[in-house]
């Protein structure tokens, strides 16, 4: 259930992009459906075992020092300064992706139902892509002619 959440956000961010970063729990003024699934999942896997793994495989004093300066300074900075601190944190509070990336790939039978996953979504994206962004141009185009013809009327 993890993994498929977790490729279901990926393709999200993928394939919709900013549109999907814009998706917020609940709908006006909530949390971006990213960090929601990042707490949540950060809240039901064991931390500290998946760092002692990640601490096999990569140094982990840098990261401790990066998260522990950002995350501590957007808590204290909440106080005086409100969401803006955690806006400002916002890169620190994406960083924690590593953990549940880390956590994500522990088996392999994860890595491979992602290059699976992959296999699919790639071509998909490309056409998504090919086909999208003509058109896109295309509707830029016509924006800026109907803004022509309005500010020529005025």
């Amino acid at each position: 259930m993890r993994t498929t959440i977790l490729l279901l956000l990926l393709t999200g961010y993928l394939v919709l992009n900013q549109g999907f970063m814009q998706i917020r729990v609940p709908p006006s003024d909530g949390v971006p459906i990213g960090e929601l699934t990042l707490i949540c999942y950060l809240a039901i896997t064991n931390i500290w075992v998946v760092l002692a793994r990640m601490n096999a495989v990569v140094h982990l004093v840098p990261f401790l020092i990066w998260w522990g300066c950002g995350v501590g300074r957007a808590v204290f900075d909440t106080g005086e300064y409100g969401m803006w601190a955690l806006r400002d944190a916002s890169h620190v509070i994406d960083s924690l992706f590593v953990i549940v990336g880390f956590s994500f790939v522990r088996r392999p039978d994860d890595l491979d139902r992602l290059f699976r996953w992959l296999a699919w979504l790639l071509p998909v994206l490309s056409i998504y892509i090919m086909v999208g962004y003509p058109l896109k141009l295309r509707q830029h185009c016509l924006a800026d002619r109907a803004n022509q013809c309005r500010c020529s009327a005025s």
